[in-house]
């Protein structure tokens, strides 16, 4: 049971053997062996030891790896997103069900979160019926991801990156007020503002975020603005509505509009 806000998987393992951890994880899933139950470590304040079901000969225990627990819990307490620490720092972030102690699926992003990572955070928003979050891996300038995740009978049956369909969103916008191709026209800035679940006929979700394309203000550059509110309907898959407010374009050399 987890009962305080942290969990620690903890190891002494030296950096090198990062890829043998990740590579005997993959072939655990597998071949189903993560599916023994095993119980998790109770979370305090320090890292405690945890190990899983006896490894391959030749191959590392995949528990025994700096992995952490912080903030991602599910409604429910079953689910949480893992991530690693400093000494495992390219190693992947994981989908996990605390109850029955099992990894259900890597996140699918381009760049896993880990501790203390710079300009980063990582960030759960859980539907209130556990059924599905939006995984927020933040960067400096925009989300390195931003990640609907999917779960139906305890497993994970899709990750979609929402961030692609508010950039769709967005360039067209931009490239109108700038007389510029749509392909050539996106954000510089990707603020998340809010994530709110919706509940009734069907379960959705809305973002609000902030864009604009000139964040650090150089005076030689145009400057657009907009603040957007997207909701997604999870049963649909898709953007069912948007709209862009509080817009504003500044030409280079030229009074704001």
């Amino acid at each position: 049971m987890i009962r305080n806000r942290c969990l620690h998987y903890f190891t002494f393992a030296k950096k090198h053997f990062a890829v043998w951890v990740t590579l005997g994880l993959c072939l655990l899933i597998g071949e189903g062996i993560l599916d023994e139950p095993c119980r998790l470590a109770a979370a305090t304040d320090e890292p405690e030891e945890f190990h899983g079901p006896p490894p391959h000969p030749g191959y590392p225990d995949p528990f025994e790896i700096g992995y952490i627990l912080f903030d991602t819990f599910s409604p429910n307490k079953q689910f949480g997103i893992i991530y690693p620490n400093r000494l495992l720092e390219e190693s992947p972030d994981f989908i996990v069900d605390l109850k029955h102690s099992r990894i259900l699926a890597l996140l699918e992003t381009g760049e896993p979160y880990f501790e203390g990572k710079n300009h980063g955070d990582l960030a759960a928003h859980w539907a209130p019926n556990s059924s599905a979050a939006v995984i927020e891996n933040s960067g400096k300038w925009e989300p390195i991801g931003l990640l609907l995740v999917e779960l139906k009978d305890g497993k994970v049956i899709l990750q979609t990156d929402l961030l692609d369909s508010l950039n769709k969103i967005f360039s067209p916008a931009i490239a109108k007020a700038q007389h510029s191709r749509v392909e050539d026209s996106a954000v510089g800035e990707l603020d998340i503002t809010g994530v709110k679940w919706k509940t009734g006929k069907s379960l959705q979700v809305e973002i609000k975020c902030e864009g604009s394309t000139n964040p650090k203000g150089f005076e030689e550059e145009s400057s657009w603005y907009g603040e957007l509110t997207a909701v997604w309907d999870v049963a649909q898959r898709k953007l069912v509505r948007h709209q862009l407010a509080r817009v504003s374009f500044h030409a280079a050399g030229r009074k704001e509009q």
